[in-house]
């Protein structure tokens, strides 16, 4: 079992010292409107780890626990890089303080370029499970591909109970020319879940990924991409549906930094029964040569269920909602709307 108690003490300074930045930071977020996030958890974060199943793996693939990433030699430099940078360390309400300081769990992903006997570069690929049971977790995922690497990675989410509690942190940094595809499943799963990804994009590379959420939950997804590098490329694809009570608070920014760069925002969302979807979305960018897409396909089931959809603050791009309206939750209509939005995607019924 993995515990923070048990890790490294530059370790556990930096999350204790972070964790502890609590007294000025709101419970729950507020977007414009007076439209409020439903996600005001303030738990008391224990020592239960969470249970990896890793299903297949190419065995030139560095993997680390986190425990493990953090006593070995050159691994350790980068995690506390990664650690100590601003955008790691960002903590918006309450609740993501208290799980930083809670991380006892995790996997690091070291990518170096695979190439064959004839000289072609391969891509790396990793599938792996997240199982989590009935308590309160917080965990963090750092993926590091090297200069000219790629990697896809394919990850389900399972399990969970009525009152359970995931705080999650996916950091990847993506060097020069390389490649990087995260695509993260969220299927049947139960309680509170809140995701934040941060991708640090260099030149010529991309970040692209693949989110989907179909479960009774409360859930809070914060993506953050931020290119740096001449020609980085960042692609967010996301599908939520969204029913019964279900709560999801969705939120997805580009920060271009550079020149030639490229960010492609495409989501699809369903709300139906009683269930409520906050979608926000946005590029920034003073660079008026970048072409960027910001696009949202958005269905609303019935009288009861919701959907707000609004830029991300200090956003400064064109977005193209598109809001359609059922009365009744026929299934077929449902699914004729999901076949369109997923015709051109990387989604698959």
């Amino acid at each position: 079992m993995e515990n923070n108690r048990d890790f490294p003490e530059w370790f556990k300074k930096i999350i204790n010292i972070e964790g502890l930045k609590t007294d000025n930071l709101p419970v729950f977020s507020t977007y414009g409107k007076g439209i409020r996030s439903f996600f005001n958890l303030t738990p008391s974060f224990g020592t239960l780890p969470v249970e990896y199943v890793i299903k297949d793996i190419d065995k030139e693939l560095e993997l680390y626990t986190l425990k493990e990433a953090s006593e070995t030699e050159g691994i350790s430099n980068l995690l506390n890089n990664i650690l100590s940078n601003p955008l790691a360390l960002e903590q918006k309400i309450k609740f993501d303080a208290l799980s930083f300081a809670s991380i006892n769990s995790g996997l690091f992903v070291y990518v170096q370029p695979k190439i064959d006997d004839n000289g072609n570069l391969l891509a790396h690929e990793i599938n792996l499970e997240t199982i989590i049971k009935n308590g309160i977790y917080s965990d963090l995922f750092v993926i590091v591909v090297k200069a000219g690497a790629k990697c896809k990675i394919n990850h389900f989410l399972k399990g969970g109970e009525a009152d359970s509690v995931l705080g999650r942190r996916i950091f990847a940094v993506c060097e020069d020319g390389s490649s990087l595809v995260f695509e993260d499943r969220v299927e049947g799963v139960k309680g509170y879940l809140s995701l934040n990804y941060n991708f640090i994009i260099g030149p010529d590379s991309s970040s692209h990924l693949i989110s989907s959420i179909n479960s009774d939950i409360k859930a809070r997804q914060i993506c953050n991409f931020k290119q740096i590098g001449i020609g980085a490329t960042a692609s967010f694809e996301g599908m939520f549906i969204a029913s019964n009570d279900s709560k999801y608070d969705i939120s997805v920014l580009s920060d271009i930094k550079n020149e030639s760069c490229h960010t492609s925002i495409t989501t699809g969302g369903v709300a139906r029964d009683n269930s409520k979807i906050i979608y926000r979305s946005g590029v920034i960018s003073s660079h008026e040569e970048n072409s960027n897409i910001d696009e949202s396909k958005l269905l609303i089931v019935g009288e009861s269920a919701e959907i707000n959809s609004l830029p991300v603050e200090g956003s400064n791009n064109i977005r193209h909602d598109s809001i359609s309206y059922l009365d009744s939750a026929d299934e077929e209509d449902v699914t004729v709307f999901l076949n369109r939005i997923l015709q051109n995607s990387s989604f698959k019924m």
